[in-house]
């Protein structure tokens, strides 16, 4: 990576569709499966307030939601909702696809679905890493 762009980061429709399917399935199964009306409203409760907390992350409603990103030579600098800036000096992308990127910051990960990114296609994403 020789060249230094920013990339912006929007909430992905293709996550929230799959985080809606996993916690429909595992609702419907919780209620179909069960044999206990109680241990069925327990275990509905916990979706229901797994799908709110994963909802603000997958809206990048969270403080620390990264919102934009910059390569800059071997490292990438993210800006998170608050404003604040952190320069990680290298980059280590974990897994590449056509639709999916996972890049490796410091102790967590950066997930990028192809829908995610406002200004810049994933493919030009793809060649910056592998360059």
């Amino acid at each position: 990576m020789t060249e230094g762009i920013t990339f912006k980061l929007q909430a992905s429709n293709v996550y929230f569709g799959l985080s809606i399917i996993v916690h429909g399935f595992t609702l419907l199964s919780v209620w179909l499966y069960s044999f206990n009306i109680y241990a069925s409203l327990a275990f509905s409760l916990a979706l229901v307030v797994h799908f709110q907390k994963l909802s603000a992350y997958i809206f990048l409603n969270k403080p620390s939601s990264i919102h934009t990103f910059a390569l800059q030579g071997q490292s990438i600098i993210t800006t998170d909702n608050a404003g604040v800036q952190q320069k990680y000096p290298y980059v280590y992308c974990v897994y590449q696809s056509r639709l999916l990127v996972i890049i490796k910051i410091g102790k967590c990960s950066l997930i990028i679905f192809k829908d995610s990114i406002v200004n810049h296609p994933l493919s030009q994403l793809n060649r910056l890493l592998n360059a």
